[in-house]
């Protein structure tokens, strides 16, 4: 297993949230480094849940915001997978979160004792 393998899926989760959800959709500031999420290497483990943390603050705040009319409404940018409204991107994004979060429980089973 390539050690950074935990810390990259950790980037790209916040990262695609802090994005896409925070950013987007709540209107608050942060700028993507998509690049950073694949290549950063021995972060400290307090570090990537201070990242975690702020993704969760991030969606929380957003989805707070949101309404039916919005959840109905073309999400506002154009996005990786096509979604007929902000609600079917919103399902694509947990759909992916799912699918890195069930990496992360493989390794987790496969590594630790």
């Amino acid at each position: 297993m390539c050690p950074t393998a935990p810390a990259t899926w950790c980037l790209h989760i916040c990262g695609n949230l802090n994005h896409f959800v925070g950013h987007v959709l709540g209107g608050q500031a942060y700028r993507r480094d998509r690049a950073k999420e694949f290549s950063a290497k021995g972060l400290p483990k307090e570090e990537l849940l201070g990242e975690v943390d702020r993704a969760i603050i991030a969606v929380d705040v957003a989805m707070r915001q949101l309404t039916g009319t919005t959840l109905e409404a073309p999400y506002p940018i154009p996005t990786p997978v096509d979604a007929e409204s902000t609600c079917h991107f919103l399902l694509h994004l947990y759909g992916h979160l799912n699918y890195h979060l069930g990496q992360v429980n493989y390794l987790r089973r496969t590594l630790v004792p």
